[in-house]
């Protein structure tokens, strides 16, 4: 059974508090900041796990927020162990997830990665050619 250990280690949440609707409607500093109350991961019938398998497919990342719909979030990758894909593309210990906050309760979902799926395998190498290539430009 793989895992998720729910964000301390597979996944690093850097919430940038680059706020879109802020910096166009130039909204007053006195209002209040976004902050994060709780995240974590649920299965398809949308219950909390701490573990998943090849077999569930896909998870799902929970985060919950006040004052946070409009708020950029950035999420990175800070370790490898478990793989991901988001959006068909297969996610590297360098990339970086991103997306404005939309409900209080914003669900992203993360396919598990699958290494008997040819396309995960395909999404998975043409991920690391990208990533060889910014480590070391020729």
């Amino acid at each position: 059974m793989k895992t998720i250990k729910m964000l301390l280690s597979c996944l690093l949440i850097l919430i940038s508090t680059v706020t879109i609707a802020q910096e166009k409607q130039g909204k007053e500093e006195n209002e209040s900041e976004m902050e994060v109350t709780d995240f974590y991961f649920v299965n398809s019938e949308d219950e909390r796990i701490e573990d998943a398998t090849i077999s569930d497919k896909f998870v799902y990342l929970v985060i919950e927020t006040k004052n946070g719909i409009g708020e950029e979030v950035n999420i990175e990758m800070d370790d490898q162990e478990d793989e991901f894909i988001y959006e068909n593309k297969y996610l590297t210990i360098h990339d970086k997830i991103t997306f404005v906050i939309k409900k209080d309760r914003q669900r992203t979902r993360l396919e598990i990665y699958d290494p008997s799926n040819e396309k995960h395998q395909k999404l998975k190498e043409e991920a690391l050619e990208r990533q060889n290539k910014t480590i070391s430009p020729e």
